[in-house]
């Protein structure tokens, strides 16, 4: 089920990060997350946050641990890998 709320404080966060993107969100295909495409003129930029992670935080918490976890900072370093957040921090491959 997808926490409406949660899903809005990423999304909140990567509005704030990236002020002139686009973002997209939709559930993540393996099921276990939800995916986040930060769109910027030339590239695209994408994370997938696992439900894990939602589900083990407060909302309000979810900007500072993703800030904390330096997810904006990957994302751009990263432009061409989908960078998984987990419970545990960032990953480049699921698993």
């Amino acid at each position: 089920m997808i926490d409406e709320q949660k899903v809005g404080a990423v999304l909140e966060y990567l509005r704030g990060s990236f002020p002139r993107a686009t973002l997209e969100h939709r559930p993540d295909c393996s099921g276990n997350g939800h995916y986040f495409a930060v769109k910027l003129e030339g590239s695209i930029l994408q994370a997938v946050i696992s439900e894990e992670f939602l589900e083990g935080c407060e909302t309000a918490q979810i900007p500072t641990r993703l800030g904390k976890f330096t997810l904006a900072e990957h994302l751009r370093d990263l432009p061409s890998e989908i960078v998984y957040v987990t419970t545990a921090g960032l990953q480049l491959e699921a698993g």
